[in-house]
């Protein structure tokens, strides 16, 4: 029999089975409902439908603001002779400024992944590895530990509610401490978006939720269909008042070094080096100035530094360009920067955090890849004949000795 890695048959389950992954959010949507309605000094009555219940839960969900949780995920698929387990410690925080609305971080010994408004990152330890997707779209957060996630559930319920094909049902259970919830949905799947999308296929997803009454929140979400196999997410250990991790632990750069590989990238295409020369380039100006090129400064050093926001050595490199920008005063040194896919919101606030000096040039993502960044902050140094001068770190002394020796 073929193996396959967890990651690729999860990504060919999806496509098989969208409806599975995306349903069991549901599932854990409503088992998440029907516990809050408990704790939330309602009265939970034998004959009170699945629809209150689930109201009550939305609400509750809607309450938080932040939440910690082990997570540990079970995929056994007895069709395809396939079993996989994981687990992670996970951290969510709603309200931010993004397009999800919130900060997701999953970790265990072996993985770290965030989403921190700008990027998804993974970042795998014993490889000293890591994977960056820019701007993630929300169906390409779709992975082990969103499965029967608190943040999937938040924004599925109200989908659930509002769909009458949904079939939801309250279940007599084996433990008075839980409630026991059940959701159908046929033909359809529901998605980390809340959304429910119909299947090409004549099938039905059946999801068992089980809730503790004390907490009203999900402790086991078992996803199944008609063939046995099934996803069960397992929630526990929940921390309501979390302390939130230190703001550069959000950073991939945090957890990287330079000899750190992104397994996105091609090895075998170093930094642009000494000596070749430099690709030009016109970008925009940080905030809505005009266009600037690179052939702008042809007859003068100039020095590009790339940089994301959520970096802590971006942001612990500002103070040495601000220094270096200073140098064009005397030496006439140009100094720009290169953000690849920061939105303005999160470059404002980079500014007004860290207060650089230098212009700032947006929506360089094609720069980055043309002298191949190999991470952030890097520097470029173009001599005034268009050639490079120096390429690495940013690195002031470094930089100073360079831009001398061309101005001698």
């Amino acid at each position: 029999m073929t193996s396959y890695s967890p990651e690729i048959i999860e990504d060919n389950y999806f496509r098989y089975t969208a409806y599975l992954s995306v349903m069991r959010i549901s599932a854990f949507c409503q088992l998440l409902a029907t516990a809050l309605l408990v704790t939330a000094n309602v009265a939970v009555a034998k004959d009170q439908t699945a629809d209150q219940v689930l109201r009550a839960v939305s609400e509750r969900l809607d309450s938080l603001n932040a939440v910690a949780f082990d997570h540990s995920v079970e995929f056994n698929y007895a069709s395809q002779g396939y079993h996989h387990t994981a687990s992670a410690r996970g951290y969510i925080e709603w309200g931010a400024d993004n397009p999800l609305g919130a900060r997701l971080r999953f970790n265990n010994p072996e993985l770290l992944y965030v989403y921190n408004g700008s990027e998804a990152f993974s970042y795998y330890e014993a490889e000293n590895a890591f994977d960056v997707i820019p701007q993630p779209k929300i169906r390409q957060l779709r992975g082990t530990f969103f499965t029967g996630s608190l943040y999937s559930l938040r924004r599925a319920i109200p989908t659930i509610l509002s769909t009458d094909s949904v079939e939801k049902a309250i279940l007599n259970g084996d433990d008075p401490a839980f409630h026991y919830v059940e959701l159908r949905i046929p033909s359809a799947t529901i998605g980390y978006d809340g959304a429910i999308s119909p299947l090409t296929r004549d099938l039905l997803i059946t999801y068992d939720l089980k809730i503790d009454k004390q907490t009203l929140i999900p402790v086991d979400v078992t996803q199944r269909w008609e063939n046995g196999d099934f996803i069960q997410t397992s929630l526990s250990a929940f921390d309501f008042a979390p302390s939130q991790p230190p703001e550069k632990n959000w950073y991939y750069s945090t957890f990287t070094n330079a000899e750190s590989q992104n397994k996105g990238q091609k090895t075998d295409k170093p930094f642009i080096s000494v000596g070749e020369s430099a690709p030009d380039w016109t970008l925009a100006s940080y905030p809505g100035g005009d266009d600037v090129s690179l052939s702008d400064f042809r007859g003068r050093p100039i020095l590009l530094v790339f940089w994301i926001s959520h970096c802590g050595p971006s942001q612990d490199a500002v103070p040495a360009v601000n220094a270096l920008f200073e140098m064009q005063k005397e030496d006439g040194l140009a100094v720009v920067s290169v953000n690849p896919y920061d939105p303005p919101n999160v470059i404002d606030l980079f500014v007004k955090n860290n207060s650089p000096k230098y212009p700032i040039l947006v929506e360089g993502q094609a720069v980055v890849d043309a002298y191949r960044a190999p991470g952030y902050p890097m520097a470029v140094l173009v001599d005034p004949g268009g050639k490079v001068a120096y390429s690495g770190m940013v690195d002031e002394q470094a930089i100073r000795k360079a831009v001398d020796s061309l101005l001698r």
